[in-house]
């Protein structure tokens, strides 16, 4: 049984894909790496292999950046001419700024549904820009911050005096 809202689509250059159709290709030829753009029509220069056996792939529709070269090569022993790149989400490491979390989920919503998703978190992180208090940059507004503080520091002790003698 298969379900057309749960499959996941690979959206390039504003064009939707199945999440199980290849965006791009590896095939060998004499010993040497290639990569063919299924979107674009684009064949690579040769794929450079670094020392730990890594393909440094060029940019592509697939959004792949890396790739084992014995992977690759167990797949073609099989028999397959080509070894099929689907396409995978970027992720990124460290501090970033407004991050979708889970964004890979996004890929099973439709397109109206991770628009509102995506404007909700974007409200959030508007809300909690806002939120956040506004630190002073300068010398001078270090010292009128400070001056504006002990200000309500004194009207406060004022306003405890005043209690005191109306009190007693």
């Amino acid at each position: 049984m298969s379900n057309e809202n749960t499959t996941p689509a690979a959206v390039v250059d504003g064009s939707a894909y199945p999440a199980d159709q290849p965006l791009a290709e590896i095939f060998k030829e004499d010993d040497t790496y290639f990569l063919r753009d299924l979107v674009t029509g684009v064949v690579s220069d040769p794929i450079y292999v670094n020392d730990d056996g890594y393909l440094c792939l060029p940019s592509n529709s697939a959004n792949r950046k890396w790739l084992k070269n014995n992977v690759v090569d167990k797949y073609l022993a099989d028999g397959h001419e080509t070894f099929p790149l689907l396409y995978k989400a970027s992720r990124k490491l460290g501090p970033v700024g407004r991050r979708i979390p889970n964004e890979a989920l996004l890929a099973y919503l439709s397109a109206e549904e991770a628009d509102e998703v995506r404007s909700l978190i974007n409200k959030a992180y508007d809300a909690m820009e806002a939120d956040k208090p506004v630190r002073p940059t300068t010398d001078k507004e270090k010292i009128l911050a400070r001056i504006a503080k002990l200000q309500k520091m004194l009207t406060e002790l004022d306003a405890d005096d005043a209690d005191e003698t109306v009190s007693e």
